[in-house]
């Protein structure tokens, strides 16, 4: 029983990740597109995918913290999540153009919009990114970021399964790490995002998003280390 309870926590985790990873890209196609007003309706579907595999996840989580899994346990099932989510980043941001051209497809035909030559933006994309530097600064800022994101989701539920009796402390603590990641990339991350995807090239555009799914998969491996460490000294 526990263990199926682990598969549907790791693949609510992953749900809600990938609708999170779908709303970034949706933005990107959005602008490229340049169909500003559809840009708010498509991310609201995929936060909805987020929202489903969150709420999934943390109740999965309650439930295996009342009935006694350890830290190990969760560590792994959080470990296996993150591998997943990072590889699916990191794939990507390899084939991020035929991705956006898929995408777009589907952005024409729900909104009967006529195609755009994605591909050949693609091929822009790789030769400007020898020349430009628009999105070197922010990959270790995303990086980071990102990583502490994920650690003020998962971190605390660890500690909670060691620490039983500040469970509900802990549990709540990781709004604080939550909430210092999202003011940094808020202000600084997204700023920069946000000037890329109204001033720049669509090629440059494609470019960004490849250096942001890359960044998030750097940061994801990153959270995997500190989220092993942690758990061996608890």
């Amino acid at each position: 029983m526990k263990s199926i309870l682990l598969f549907l926590l790791t693949a609510s985790l992953f749900t809600a990740f990938v609708g999170d990873l779908l709303q970034f890209s949706t933005r990107t196609t959005s602008s490229i597109l340049r169909i500003a007003d559809a840009s708010t309706h498509l991310s609201s579907l995929s936060m909805l995918i987020n929202r489903v595999g969150a709420a999934t996840a943390l109740l999965l989580i309650g439930y295996l913290l009342d009935t006694g899994t350890n830290s190990k346990t969760l560590a792994t099932a959080f470990c296996v999540f993150l591998l997943m989510i990072s590889a699916v980043y990191f794939i990507y941001s390899i084939y991020l153009t035929k991705f956006i051209l898929l995408e777009s497809r589907l952005i024409a035909k729900l909104y009967s919009l006529p195609n755009i030559d994605i591909l050949t933006e693609g091929k822009r994309a790789k030769i400007e990114h020898r020349y430009s530097n628009i999105a070197k600064p922010a990959f270790y800022d995303i990086s980071l970021v990102y990583c502490i994101s994920l650690l003020g989701f998962l971190l605390p539920s660890i500690a909670a399964s060691h620490y039983v009796e500040y469970r509900a402390t802990l549990l709540q603590s990781g709004f604080i790490l939550n909430s210092l990641s999202t003011i940094y990339f808020t202000l600084v991350c997204e700023r920069k995002q946000a000037h890329i995807l109204i001033n720049a090239s669509s090629a440059e555009k494609i470019m960004f998003t490849k250096v942001f799914m890359r960044s998030r998969s750097l940061g994801t491996l990153l959270s995997v280390t500190i989220l092993v460490s942690a758990s061996l000294f608890m």
